[in-house]
């Protein structure tokens, strides 16, 4: 049981990671599953936004999950990765997949070596609500 979550922490921060390098501190769209209402939600967030922070932290660790902050609802929220559908940045459409394995390009077996980012594809190309 602790190699399991420790092998989900591990894919948590590499996502964060490459998340962070992705976007940087800019305003990212996120398309996410909320189990409360059974939709697919869209959200405005940053990651790196420091308002209202008072220094204290958190008492918990959120586990296969990340905070960001949200700019219609003006607060931090807590979002669980498996609820993750995909984030929308600079007129491209980014999955959990793309986003994870753009440092892993070097890592993986030689056939999936060549691997490159790829979005899901651009505005005109995606069909539905945006």
């Amino acid at each position: 049981m602790q190699d399991t979550e420790q092998q989900e922490k591990e894919v948590v921060d590499l996502f964060l990671a490459n998340l962070k390098k992705l976007v940087g501190n800019r305003f990212v769209g996120l398309r996410y599953y909320s189990n409360s209402a059974d939709i697919v939600k869209k959200y405005n967030i940053s990651l790196g936004v420091k308002k209202h922070i008072k220094g204290t932290g958190r008492k918990d660790e959120p586990q296969f999950s990340f905070v960001a902050y949200d700019h219609n609802a003006k607060h931090y929220r807590t979002f669980n990765l498996a609820n993750f559908k995909y984030i929308k940045f600079q007129d491209r459409f980014f999955t959990f997949d793309d986003i994870y394995y753009n440092d892993q390009r070097d890592l993986v077996s030689e056939e999936l070596s060549e691997y490159t980012i790829q979005p899901v594809g651009i505005r005109d190309q995606i069909h539905g609500s945006i």
